[in-house]
């Protein structure tokens, strides 16, 4: 509110008081010095302070983080210079030393000769659909990402060259650091790709005989996601820093593990962004061992296997 020359409302502080208090959000008045004059029960909530123990204090010192404080100075001079009223956004630190981005409306009450007396701010904390805005702009990139692997995926010609792009998509688009892409050959799950957060050897061949997490999870074709290794008897990690896993099925091709040495490091967005790479990466498998086959079966007779008249004109 702004008061001019012809107003002569009374500040009525009492009532103020009570409404500001009755607010679910956060409400603070202060002086033309940037002090505070009062911080209302919403503001206690949030920041662990009472009002006895700022009022007075000036707010930029005692709440705003030094990064912002320049910002925020400014936003207030233009506010006690011109009356009138802005917004603006900024981190408040309160006294347990967490964070909280709050979005300000302010404005000013004058005094009949039209100086600035106090500046009241109502603000909301907008720290968790800030967090929401940020989560869902990442996952839209790698959306986007994991959109382009698809088509390189569905370009490739060999096996070999699915298997590092899946590996590489993990690694740089997912955040997977340690993870590996095992393939099943005659009854025995071989590395075909592991990322450079595994050091040489951390993978070895599994015979499918064995009881594993990485045959059960072919077997089954379910995905397991453990946040702690030793509840799930078996899990055998090959590194004692493993604390987490993520273990997907390729289909009838193979199994995709990923590691972390953090428990419950994997959310179910991981899990599912995962899933849907590895989807392509099945598929594109499929597709050049069924052209591999088609090509055999051009060069070859069906009845006795030796090659034939076409195989002899490419050669």
């Amino acid at each position: 509110m702004v008061q001019s020359d012809k107003d002569s409302a009374v500040f009525n502080w009492g009532f103020i008081r009570r409404v500001l208090d009755t607010m679910g959000a956060l409400a603070v008045v202060l002086d033309s010095a940037g002090r505070i004059v009062y911080f209302n029960r919403a503001c206690e909530q949030l920041t662990g302070y009472s009002l006895a123990e700022v009022r007075g204090r000036e707010l930029a010192g005692l709440l705003l983080i030094p990064a912002e404080r320049e910002a925020v100075n400014a936003v207030f001079d233009e506010l006690v210079r011109t009356a009138t009223p802005n917004r603006h956004e900024n981190h408040w630190r309160a006294k347990d030393g967490s964070l909280h981005l709050i979005a300000w409306s302010n404005t000013v009450y004058c005094s009949p000769r039209g100086n600035v007396r106090y500046i009241v701010a109502i603000g909301i904390e907008v720290t968790a659909l800030r967090h929401a805005q940020e989560s869902l702009e990442n996952l839209n990139q790698k959306i986007i990402l994991l959109h382009e692997t698809a088509h390189r995926l569905e370009e490739a010609e060999q096996e070999e060259k699915v298997f590092q792009l899946t590996v590489h998509a993990a690694e740089e688009i997912l955040g997977f650091p340690m993870c590996t892409l095992d393939i099943l050959e005659n009854g025995t799950f071989v590395p075909k790709a592991t990322s450079s957060g595994l050091a040489p050897g951390t993978s070895r061949p599994i015979s499918l005989s064995e009881e594993t997490l990485e045959t059960k999870t072919y077997l089954t074709g379910k995905t397991y996601v453990l946040g702690r290794l030793e509840d799930d008897p078996s899990a055998h990690p090959t590194r004692s820093e493993f604390r987490s896993v993520i273990s997907v099925p390729i289909g009838e091709f193979g199994v995709f593990q990923v590691a972390s040495p953090k428990e419950n490091a994997f959310s179910d967005q991981d899990v599912r962004l995962l899933e849907l790479l590895l989807g392509h990466t099945r598929q594109a498998i499929a597709r050049i061992r069924l052209q591999n086959e088609l090509r055999e079966q051009a060069i070859r007779d069906p009845l006795t296997g030796v090659y034939n008249r076409r195989y002899f004109n490419e050669v």
